[in-house]
């Protein structure tokens, strides 16, 4: 999937290299690392609050077929 948008945030050196270590671990990209976390966190929040879960799901589909993940 073509990404035509660049979200970029600023982070610590101990944040920088948490996430090329959690990248590596999981044999993608830096960029597919980062995805991967805000994917889960919303699953989690999901299932707390059934109303977060309807607002998020078209968003975090999204982000999930984007990165060919199963699961």
């Amino acid at each position: 999937m073509a990404r035509y948008e660049r979200f970029t945030f600023l982070c610590n050196l101990n944040e920088r290299l948490a996430i090329a270590d959690l990248a590596e671990r999981l044999h993608r990209s830096q960029s597919d690392a980062v995805r991967y976390v805000v994917v889960e966190a919303v699953k989690q929040l999901a299932q707390t609050d059934p109303a977060y879960a309807l607002s998020t799901r078209s968003a975090a589909q999204e982000v999930k077929e984007g990165m060919n993940v199963t699961g």
